[in-house]
């Protein structure tokens, strides 16, 4: 499975309280996207996760979403998941209807997580980064 780097909400976020994610995907236009492909919503555990983590998708038509609005819940991840767990969500065509788009992630006290769209979940394996920034 590719992850486009423009479709990447979180790249190993540290939470330790409510946060939106670091990334905002910009459709350029607000449009019907059409039928397309079936895509999803993938966030993961990078580390072991403090608290239990909830998340919502939020558009809004200005990048700094003074007007956000919650488009979808997506899920939650239960209190202390372990490195790995995942919250796949497949997204509804009407989430995507405004041309800014973020996850805002809501009662986690600690943990890493990495968050992006993706067009095949069942392919996605979980692996250690295998490197060390310093």
């Amino acid at each position: 499975m590719y992850i486009d780097s423009l479709l990447q909400f979180a790249d190993s976020q540290t939470l330790t309280a409510d946060a939106v994610s670091e990334n905002v995907i910009d459709l350029n236009v607000a449009r019907d996207i059409g039928v397309g492909e079936v895509l999803y919503v993938l966030v993961v555990a990078k580390t072991a996760l403090t608290g239990t983590l909830q998340v919502n998708i939020e558009t809004d038509d200005n990048e700094a979403f003074s007007s956000a609005t919650v488009k979808a819940d997506i899920g939650s991840m239960a209190l202390n998941a372990a490195a790995g767990s995942a919250i796949k969500y497949k997204l509804a065509l009407d989430v995507m209807d405004e041309r800014y788009v973020r996850l805002d992630f809501n009662g986690l006290t600690g943990g890493d997580v990495s968050a992006f769209i993706v067009k095949d979940i069942d392919a996605y394996n979980n692996y250690a980064s295998g490197y060390t920034i310093s």
